[in-house]
């Protein structure tokens, strides 16, 4: 036996009819619609001025436009720099040499006498001469 066939017809209108139900009906992961509200003027500005895209951005250039306007007035005010530097500056072993100053100078020493030996004198007296003569000989300057 073979099924009784539906006209095309009423099968697409049975077909169209079960689809609106289906669609008016709702799935399992959508969550039942808010309850509609009435809302002032007011209130419906309000909403609208705090979710609207293009608000959004005109506040944006807004406070764009006011950076703009404070950067242009900067020039009109005085520009302040400063720095700050510290160097400290070892004394040398030779800065006595490099001093030209007179008052930090150093007097010279002495001019020697020539060593004369004295073969009468006694060996501790000849001793005492010749070093005497070696210690004037080391503290004179070797460059002048």
């Amino acid at each position: 036996m073979t099924a009784p066939s539906i006209p095309a017809g009423l099968r697409n209108v049975a077909l169209g009819v079960l689809l609106v139900l289906l669609s008016q009906a709702p799935l399992s992961g959508q969550s039942p619609a808010a309850a509609a509200r009435r809302l002032s003027l007011l209130e419906a500005l309000d909403l609208a001025e705090r979710e609207s895209e293009s608000v959004g951005l005109a506040r944006f250039e807004v406070d764009r436009a006011e950076g703009q306007r404070r950067r242009a007035r900067s020039g009109y005010f005085p520009q302040l720099s400063g720095s700050a530097s510290f160097q400290r500056t070892l004394r040398s072993q030779f800065s006595t040499l490099q001093d030209e100053g007179a008052d930090s100078a150093v007097a010279p020493p002495p001019e020697c006498a020539r060593f004369a030996p004295r073969p009468g004198l006694t060996v501790e007296e000849r001793l005492d001469s010749l070093e005497s003569a070696l210690e004037c000989v080391s503290n004179a300057d070797p460059f002048g």
